[in-house]
């Protein structure tokens, strides 16, 4: 696989990619399958924090005159864009995040049809906030930094700053430390749509350096942030109050495996979700609850399956499994994570060791038995990289009980053939999946919890959107 001829431009601020006169201080684009640069370093610069906002805001009032459909239309070259470059866009996903290639593809074709949803459907929305009966009439908050995650970097970068953007926003994306050059073709693809100048900018660098740049600027509107809850609540911390601030946040998915599953589907379903983007991704499994009476075999055959997952970069000669771990700081969390497990008394099925390939971050994933007891530490966690947690369960009332102690909660898949007396009523999970079709998706619900109101599947992150911009406005 070719390396993509991708060159280091600089932030993009009011239409242009600049470079600072003033450096701070660099971050790195690698590549986490083998730690090679794959551009170099990227630099970074307070000054450019500073400069995107006052731009963003200077564009505020033009592009909030704009009419809906007038804002639909570079979402509209956006899509375009997209499906044109599909194939550079998917190799350079893979290479800096280290995702499979059709991992990366996959999240591609999430991006387009999340943009699709935008295009049909946001006039009607739009219109239907406007047509409530509010003491005031609801209108975009302004000028929004957002800031992206280094999971499914691409799909999130596309997706909030085109929801902000067609309700009338004005956006700086902050892309992740981790992915700038993912962060870089996002702002190039977005510098090929007739945007209007200053309504979208993109700049680069450490999270809590330009964080502080932020919170000291009095220009900003609101703050939208997706990504792990631990540095969410670091944001919330250090958030002034009278700055708005939305958190989509999640944990992964949890399991219930009834006494009727089919075992190898089931298996399958598991594992895939378990080893999605690293072991890292919000939509992968962290947790499945698993009938006493098949315990063992399920067990056996995870385990069995577990080994011979194909670990290796996404360009290897076997399409790949697994593939790295974002970094040296997520390789570390997930071992001590493992260590943390044992020293509880849990059982490791399958440890969680560092795989022998020395030259990236890869990891072999690892699965530990639970004992429950009166207070379980590892139910109020969120669990790092592809690491399996494995409970078990008597009656279905049981498991219920266990399953609200969560703390870091996204979805919920149960393996079954028959009619589950689990109710979404009793999870409060959103919406219940039942895999009752061979590898069902694990499917992704709104989460709950400590993981607050977190991202919503489809247009309900527009609608999440528009009712964050609106709350001060509406009744």
């Amino acid at each position: 696989m070719l390396i993509p001829p991708l060159l280091q431009k600089g932030d993009y601020i009011y239409g242009s990619f600049i470079k600072p006169e003033m450096i701070n201080g660099y971050i790195k684009s690698s590549d986490p399958s083998n730690k090679d640069a794959l551009i170099g370093q990227y630099f970074f610069s307070y000054s450019s924090v500073s400069q995107a906002i006052a731009y963003a805001k200077a564009s505020l009032t033009q592009w909030q005159k704009k009419s809906i459909e007038s804002r639909i239309v570079p979402i509209q070259k956006l899509q375009e864009d997209i499906v044109k470059n599909h194939q550079f866009i998917t190799k350079t996903i893979s290479l800096e995040s280290g995702s499979p290639l059709h991992e990366a593809s996959s999240e591609v074709n999430e991006s387009i049809l999340f943009l699709q949803y935008l295009i049909d459907a946001s006039p009607s929305i739009l219109d239907e906030i406007q047509q409530k009966k509010y003491t005031q009439v609801p209108a975009p908050l302004g000028c929004l930094f957002v800031l992206t995650p280094h999971v499914h970097s691409f799909f999130y970068g596309v997706i909030f700053c085109a929801s902000a953007l067609i309700t009338g926003n004005v956006v700086v994306h902050k892309p992740s430390r981790y992915t700038p050059a993912i962060g870089q073709l996002v702002a190039e693809i977005w510098d090929r749509c007739s945007l209007k100048r200053g309504v979208y900018n993109m700049v680069q660098g450490p999270g809590t350096h330009i964080s502080q740049q932020v919170m000291k600027n009095t220009l900003l509107d609101g703050i939208v942030f997706c990504g792990e809850y631990d540095t969410a609540n670091s944001i919330h911390r250090r958030t002034p109050v009278h700055l708005p601030l939305r958190l989509f946040c999640g944990g992964k998915g949890t399991g219930i495996i009834l006494s009727d599953a089919d075992i190898d589907d089931t298996s399958n379903t598991v594992i895939a979700a378990l080893t999605r983007s690293g072991g890292q991704s919000p939509y992968g499994l962290s947790r499945i609850f698993v009938h006493e009476s098949i315990i063992e075999d399920v067990l056996e055959t995870i385990e069995n399956r577990l080994k011979n997952v194909h670990i290796s970069p996404p360009n290897g000669e076997q399409p790949s499994q697994l593939g790295p771990l974002i970094s040296e700081q997520a390789l570390s969390q997930y071992i001590q994570q493992g260590e943390s497990i044992e020293k509880e008394g849990h059982k490791a099925i399958c440890p969680a060791q560092k795989h022998t390939n020395e030259t990236g971050f890869f990891v072999f994933p690892s699965m530990y038995r639970m004992y429950q007891s009166s207070k379980d530490l590892f139910l109020d966690i969120e669990v790092k990289g592809p690491t399996l947690l494995v409970y078990t369960f008597a009656q279905e009332q049981d498991v219920v009980g266990m399953i609200k102690k969560i703390s870091y909660r996204r979805s919920l898949s149960i393996f079954s053939q028959r009619e589950s007396t689990i109710t979404q009523e009793k999870i409060n999970f959103g919406r219940i999946c039942y895999n009752k079709t061979h590898q069902l998706p694990i499917v992704s619900t709104m989460p709950h919890g400590k993981c607050g109101n977190g991202h919503r599947e489809g247009l309900g992150i527009v609608r999440s959107l528009i009712q964050y911009i609106n709350k001060e406005r509406i009744p």
